[in-house]
């Protein structure tokens, strides 16, 4: 969601099944982030923050990278012809032509990860943070279990206008950031109900 959102990149892992190495790569950063963030309070952490990423995520943040500049390459061809707007249509004017130097889509690529992380990491965090209290509260997943299930038989049902249709669900998404805090940063936090 977070790379479709960004530059309409589609990884679809529910629907395939699989995961994939961009989303791996993250994932496998996400707490040596969460230490950098957590360091503005404590500036010893951030020392530490490199030792919690796995070797094999190391070993792949080369071929990520490579991968997520041939498909940002690829999004600023397309400018002017995505399936839905995305962030990258605030970046690169259809109308502009085409990068001419190495510099342009090297920094077009860089904001474009960063759009991805900032899409990728709350949503991450909200998700476990969602699954976590459907654990810990079993009526309620059984609830939202029996929902979801009712109003879909197929995963090519699932459209954004049938889950808007389904209040249980929307009242747990709204609850879980009222009750979870979704990032690390000290920050004064206020729910959606106060806004």
């Amino acid at each position: 969601m977070a790379a479709d959102l960004a530059y309409s990149r589609e990884l679809h892992p529910v629907k395939d099944g699989m995961t994939s190495d961009f989303v791996e790569t993250l994932r496998g950063t996400s707490f040596a982030g969460t230490l950098v963030q957590l360091s503005k309070k404590l500036p010893i952490i951030a020392l530490l923050a490199p030792l919690f990423v796995p070797l094999r995520v190391l070993r792949t943040i080369p071929a990520v990278f490579r991968a997520n500049s041939a498909e940002v390459q690829a999004r600023i061809d397309k400018r002017g012809k995505p399936k839905h707007p995305d962030l990258m249509d605030f970046m690169i004017s259809p109308e502009a032509p085409p990068p001419a130097s190495q510099k342009e889509p090297t920094h077009i690529e860089k904001v474009a990860f960063q759009m991805f992380v900032a899409c990728f990491d709350p949503v991450q965090v909200a998700f476990y943070a969602v699954l976590f209290f459907l654990l810990k509260h079993p009526k309620i997943h059984a609830l939202l279990t029996k929902e979801i299930r009712d109003a879909f038989k197929s995963y090519d049902e699932t459209t954004l206008d049938a889950l808007v249709q389904l209040k249980y669900l929307h009242a747990f998404i709204y609850e879980t950031p009222r009750v979870h805090l979704t990032t690390p940063t000290g920050m004064p936090r206020m729910s959606w109900c106060h806004s």
